[in-house]
């Protein structure tokens, strides 16, 4: 049985290693989800695991959304890493321009010389 990203991404999040448990556990997020698309996604992996495999099948399937959940999230980390490197690469290279360069608060940006923001 293959698995949408966004299934694998369900089973990662609120999938345990006991088969029953995980299906009871579908069963309560979908009902509570207010997000009709979200509910649609674990509604749907909830019908896949109840009918279309047997306990001995769903540890390797929860094994692979493991794995597959980890790596994502390291990827996540990764990205964000980039980005923090990228704005602090940017907000060097405005003070070597000569922009005042205001950091926190709640004007957080890029001032050019004369004053505007950019």
């Amino acid at each position: 049985m293959d698995l949408s990203y966004e299934e694998t991404m369900a089973l990662a999040i609120w999938g345990c290693p006991d088969y029953g448990l995980t299906v009871m556990r579908l069963a309560n997020v979908a009902e509570l989800t207010i997000d009709s698309e979200v509910e649609k996604v674990i509604a749907g992996l909830h019908d896949r695991l109840f009918n279309e495999i047997t306990e001995a099948d769903y540890q390797k399937i929860y094994d692979t959304a493991l794995i597959r959940g980890q790596h994502e999230k390291i990827r996540q980390l990764s990205c964000q890493k980039q980005r923090k490197q990228r704005y602090k690469q940017a907000l060097d290279h405005a003070v070597e321009l000569g922009w005042t360069v205001i950091k926190g608060g709640s004007h957080k940006g890029i001032r050019l010389k004369r004053g505007e923001w950019s």
